[in-house]
């Protein structure tokens, strides 16, 4: 059975693994050990133009948690990705409906 890398389990694309092997819609026939190494933030050879995306129920706060623990990319980077999704965020709430 392969490990699922930790980014993967707050990923929206996250597949049901198959006899102990990780999926994900960017890697459907399973996702290679070298992503493991990464945080996937950016497309990574064969990964079909997905890359990590949160589950919609995560909070600001724990995606904050989250952007600091897989924290291999620059702060610039994270700071736009953070208000980008703070403003998906807003925009997606019942108020703006």
């Amino acid at each position: 059975m392969k490990r699922m890398p930790n980014l993967c389990f707050y990923c929206k694309h996250r597949r049901e693994p198959v006899d102990g092997n990780p999926l994900c819609d960017a890697f459907p026939s399973g996702i290679p050990l070298a992503i493991s190494h990464t945080s996937h933030w950016e497309p990574y050879e064969g990964d079909n133009e997905v890359i990590f995306e949160p589950e919609s129920d995560i909070s600001p706060e724990e995606l904050v948690r989250i952007k600091l623990t897989y924290r291999d990319k620059p702060s610039d980077f994270r700071e736009e990705w953070l208000l980008k999704y703070q403003k998906h965020l807003t925009e997606r709430s019942p108020m703006h409906s």
